[in-house]
Parts: C-alpha cells; structure tokens; sequence
C-alpha cells in the first residue's frame, strides 16, 4: 500500500501508500525541495566504473488475502464537507473509474469495469485540531458519513469508500508528512469484502496538490480493486524462512508487504487532464521489461543489483556494483541508494548518497556500511532510485519520476 518514495516517503501508501495532479499540457517540473539529485555523492567513488549487461527481474506477484477482487468495483467517494479541492476531487473520481488507466491496471487480475458512476458523499468537517487519525478513526468517518446520508451508499461486498482528508489533518505517524508513517492505505471495511481507503495531503515531491491527490488516489484504487483485503503482492514466505532467503521486495515496508502499486511507485501517465500512477503487471515484468502498465511508449531504464541479498560482518563498509540497464538507447540517468527498512530500530545503516551517471550497461559501485554493533542475523533494505533528467535536473515531460528497485544486506 506504501506509495511515496519521493516524498521521504509518500511521504511515502500502507499504504503510503510514499508520491503528483493534473495538468492539460504537461511541462518540465522540479524535483522536490530536499532531494536533490546534485547533491554530494557521500562515499562513491566516480572512478569505480566498470561495463557490464543484463538486470535482475522483479518478482511474481500473488493474491495476499482470500477478501477476492472488487468486480464491478463501486467507487464511492468522501470529501470533507468546505474542502477547496472536493469539486476537482468528485470529478477525479469520475474520470478514474472510466479511464483507459483502469481497465489496463485491472484486466490482468480478473477486475471488470464499474457497471455504475461513482458516488459523491460530502463528510462532516474535520477540523485540523483532530488528533492524527487512527485506521479505526477513518473507518469510523466512513459509518457515520453513510449514517448521516440520505439513500447511502451501503456496503455490498464490491465497494471501496475512498476518502480524501483535507488540508491539515493527518494520519497517524505521519503528522505533516514527516515519519515513517503512511500518507495513504487501503484496508477491509467489515467483513463483507468492501474495502476503505484513506488519502492524506502531502504535496511533497508533486507539482500540485491535486497531482498528488490523484496519484495517490490511483494508487490506493488500483491496489483495493484487485484484492480488496490486501492488494496483490509479492508471495510471503513461512516466518522462519530468514528475510534474505526471500525477495528483498517484501522489505520495502516494515511489514514484510509489497504490493502491485508499490512496485511501480514514483511512476504516472496522463490521461484527461489527470495523472494516474501505472500499476505493476506480472505479464510485462516477465517480458523483461518495463513492468508497469499502461506503457508510456518510452524507453524504461532503471539499475540493479546481481544479487538481491549481500551478506557482511559487523562494521564492515561495502561496495556493491549497481549497474544501469534500459530498453532502448537513451541519455545517462542518475541513481541513488538509500536504507528502506531496519530488522533492528536505531541500527545506523547506511547508504552513499549522490546521483551517479548511468546508462545500459554501465556500473558504478556504491558504498554500504555496516553498523559496528551490528550481530548475525541483522540486516537492511535498500532501494535504488533511478531518475531521468534534464540539465537542470528536472523530471523530462510526460515521464515518470523515477524507476526503483530493491536489495538487501544482511549479518553473517
């Protein structure tokens, strides 16, 4: 469900689901403040650059829960009642479940088109003194929105409650954006196999807010209509099967979870004046790839890693070789590492940061630290962000905003 990686994490969708609106013409924009891809590399070494071929895969992706699918899915849409943004909200919701995106994103696990509109419910306000709100708090908005609704909306086994927070409320652990927390999920609403979601505000990494709210918004959408109780994702294995015997995916969130937005956050495509995020699809990462869906048309370039798992000893610095690869000859990429999740809270992992140039082919090796105290068995994710840019480092027009994938260290 996370979704933002951008935006230290959508802010980084539990779904963060860790981060971009709308726009007619779609224009050369910044990178969000903070992150800058210029930044000093921290401990790579720009002579360590060697030639070689070929990537890594991603892994298949598995039911997670036995709730099924959300098909016909009825969307049914809440906004705060004096929200600025609920007219553009509704009409979002309109064009989403109508969208080419939707159809594409869904066709491949069994999810047929919504038979019926979506419905727009106006919530009581929520004003920005509330307590950061709980999952059973929104879930709670959500029984009494319905209660206090005429001819609501009821649940029926195929719907998905989306709700829009509006500016300055949170959610827990993620007041303002900050934290670990998610800025967005999806979960089970009762036992009848309908599902909510929630959408925090957080216009890090986006060039609006409403391009936040709908990427965002897609995310959640796509991930609750093809299993409603927990999205698809990477096959979770037995718990005593040790994190690196497993694909270093299922630690992109600090609960053993990845799902088939997850693996291609950070990604968008714009239709009617919209920017939706592509979902990922088994069939295109078996063909090697770009493996998010609907395709852009561009050449997908990305790094990698040969192994998912690296093993090292306590203190230990290490320099793994990341090497970039594409579907088509294009001009240099940066890419950057960065610790995704920890076995053990407060371990000082870390990363060398920075922006090496990349292209098909090329390696260059990054420099990884294992904490001192560290003993056998801890470990650390890490994911590798791979942004294509202009020369004043800006996100190319009617590109993605970048391209992850993940390894992993653990203690021997």
């Amino acid at each position: 469900m996370r979704t933002w990686i951008l935006a230290a994490l959508f802010c980084v969708s539990a779904g963060c689901s860790a981060p971009r609106g709308r726009a007619a013409t779609p224009d050369v924009v910044p990178r969000a403040n903070g992150d800058d891809p210029g930044a000093d590399p921290g401990g790579v070494d720009p002579g360590d650059v060697s030639e070689s071929s070929g990537h890594r895969g991603f892994p298949r992706l598995l039911p997670a829960s036995t709730a099924g699918t959300l098909s016909p899915m009825r969307l049914v849409v809440i906004v705060a009642a004096g929200d600025p943004m609920q007219n553009d909200l509704f009409a979002f919701a309109d064009a989403a479940i109508t969208s080419d995106w939707y159809k594409t994103v869904t066709a491949e696990y069994g999810v047929l088109p919504p038979t019926a509109p979506a419905v727009h419910l106006t919530g009581a306000p929520l004003p920005t003194v509330t307590p950061a709100l709980t999952s059973d708090a929104v879930a709670a908005y959500v029984n009494a929105t319905l209660a206090a609704t005429t001819n609501a909306p009821t649940p029926d086994g195929k719907t998905l409650y989306l709700v829009y927070l509006p500016p300055g409320v949170s959610l827990e652990n993620n007041v303002l954006c900050k934290g670990p927390g998610a800025a967005a999920y999806h979960l089970p609403f009762g036992d009848g196999g309908d599902g909510f979601a929630v959408v925090q505000r957080c216009q890090i990494g986006f060039e609006t807010q409403l391009q936040q709210l709908t990427v965002v918004g897609s995310h959640e959408i796509a991930e609750a209509a093809t299993d409603t109780g927990a999205g698809w994702r990477v096959a979770i294995p037995p718990s005593t099967v040790p994190v690196w015997m497993s694909d270093p995916w299922l630690e992109y969130e600090d609960n053993r979870v990845t799902e088939n937005g997850d693996l291609c956050i950070d990604t968008r495509i714009l239709e009617g004046g919209y920017y939706y995020q592509r979902a990922f699809s088994n069939a295109a990462a078996a063909a090697g790839g770009d493996p998010c869906v609907p395709s852009l048309g561009l050449p997908y370039y990305a790094a990698t890693t040969d192994k998912a798992w690296y093993s090292g000893i306590p203190g230990e610095t290490m320099r793994i070789l990341v090497t970039g690869w594409s579907t088509a000859p294009m001009d240099d990429w940066v890419v950057r590492a960065r610790v995704q999740e920890v076995s053990r809270v407060g371990a000082a992992w870390s990363a060398a940061q920075g922006a090496p140039a990349l292209n098909d082919g090329k390696a260059v090796s990054f420099t990884i630290t294992i904490p001192a105290d560290a003993t056998p068995g801890d470990w650390a994710s890490f994911y590798l962000l791979a942004e294509h840019l202009d020369a004043q480092k800006h996100v190319l027009p009617g590109d993605d905003y970048a391209h992850l994938q993940m390894f992993g260290v653990y203690v021997r």
